[in-house]
C-alpha cells in the first residue's frame, strides 16, 4: 500500500539525486525485464505496518486502493527511486512489487 499510495499522492521521502541518476534506470529496467524484485533489499523508509492491525480492515483498504490505483486518470507521481516513469512502467512496477510481497504468503516447501 505504501508505494501505491505514493504513486497516487506523492512520496514522503526522497533519495539523493545522484543515487536515482546512477542506479534508478538500471534497477527499474532490471525489475521490468525479469518481472521480479530481489528479497531483502534495503529501502530508506520504514513502510512496515503496525503489528496490531485488523487483518480484514487492511485487506478491504488494500482492495479499495487497488481500485483507486487502477482508475487513476493520467500520470502517476514521480518515483523517489526511479524518477519519472510512464503510466505503464509505474503500473507494472507496482504489480511486480505486490507480487513480491504476496508471494510471502505462499507456503515454502
Amino acid at each position: 500500500s505504501y508505494f501505491m499510495k505514493g504513486a497516487l499522492e506523492g512520496y514522503s521521502f526522497r533519495v539523493p539525486w545522484f543515487v536515482k541518476k546512477l542506479f534508478g534506470n538500471y534497477f527499474k529496467n532490471k525489475i521490468l525485464k525479469s518481472r521480479r524484485m530481489k528479497r531483502g533489499v534495503y529501502t530508506p523508509q520504514n513502510p512496515l505496518p503496525a503489528s496490531n492491525l485488523d487483518e480484514a480492515e487492511v485487506v478491504t483498504d488494500f482492495l479499495h486502493l487497488l481500485d483507486r490505483f487502477d482508475k487513476h486518470p493520467g500520470e502517476y507521481q514521480e518515483s523517489p527511486f526511479f524518477g519519472k516513469m510512464s503510466r505503464d512502467e509505474c503500473r507494472a512496477l507496482n504489480l511486480i512489487h505486490c507480487n513480491h510481497h504476496l508471494a510471502f504468503l505462499l507456503p515454502r516447501g
